[in-house]
């Protein structure tokens, strides 16, 4: 069984495009004239946002329905926040779909993800370097391939960034699937052994996006929880996954405001 079921879907036009839709919105008076970030910073929890405010100037914007999109006044608004609203690789496509219709050319994930290697740590920061695709999202987008990549100019940027930053890191692959509540003891030990770092829900979704429509993202995860040896550990709302999350966007902000 595989995704998509209809082997000629990639010959095949899509009947709602993206454009429609944004122009929907504005026939309706939804959206109006605007500013748009060129570069964004994907955050997917409602405390991202608070962080931020606290921290800068920001300017939400008009017409996102399921998710938010803000501008940093600081960076001369060449800089935004999304919010998406909600979890999971389908959500996360149409936030981005959505954000690259309005103008956004440049996309950087700062999420949460799970470890699966004793050495990576709660509140640790994981770059990145590509998704195993076991979602559905994404297969609509690319059809060949098991992983899928951020873009690699942007992530050598982000890691050259981070290390001037003296920010400790590590580098490798994620397990993006869509059911956390199915992620088995079974499948955490393949993965192990083939060296993937992290678990979480969009990234190989939102990579497939962008090579699709042709824009740059990269990710940067911070640990909220392991399953290193088999035992599910939580630590969401920790104060060392609270700071690995500010240190993230702190810099990925600095990146893309450099850029």
């Amino acid at each position: 069984m595989s995704i998509p079921k209809c082997k000629n879907k990639f010959s095949s036009q899509s009947l709602v495009e993206p454009e429609r839709y944004y122009q929907y919105l504005r026939d309706q008076g939804m959206i109006k004239e605007q500013k748009i970030p060129m570069a964004v910073v994907m955050c997917f929890s409602p405390a991202m946002v608070e962080y931020a405010k606290s921290k800068y100037t920001l300017s939400k914007k008009d017409g996102f329905n399921i998710g938010e999109l803000y501008s940093i006044n600081e960076t001369n608004e060449r800089v935004g926040l999304f919010l998406c609203h909600g979890v999971g690789a389908p959500g996360a496509a149409i936030n981005l779909e959505e954000m690259i219709v309005s103008g956004v050319q440049r996309i950087f994930i700062v999420g949460s993800a799970g470890s699966l290697q004793g050495r990576v740590n709660p509140g640790d920061l994981v770059l990145c370097e590509g998704a195993l695709r076991d979602e559905g999202t994404s297969h609509h987008y690319v059809l060949e391939g098991d992983f899928s990549t951020p873009s690699a100019a942007l992530m050598q940027k982000m890691t050259t960034y981070l290390d001037n930053q003296n920010i400790p890191h590590h580098k490798g692959l994620t397990w993006t699937i869509d059911t956390p509540y199915r992620e088995t003891k079974e499948e955490v030990l393949t993965y192990q052994k083939m060296g993937v770092l992290t678990v979480e829900m969009e990234a190989s979704a939102c990579f497939s996006v962008a090579q699709f429509r042709n824009k740059e993202i990269g990710a940067i995860f911070v640990i909220s929880d392991t399953m290193a040896d088999l035992h599910w550990q939580p630590k969401f709302f920790s104060q060392e996954v609270a700071n690995g999350l500010h240190r993230s966007f702190d810099a990925v902000v600095g990146l893309l405001a450099s850029l």
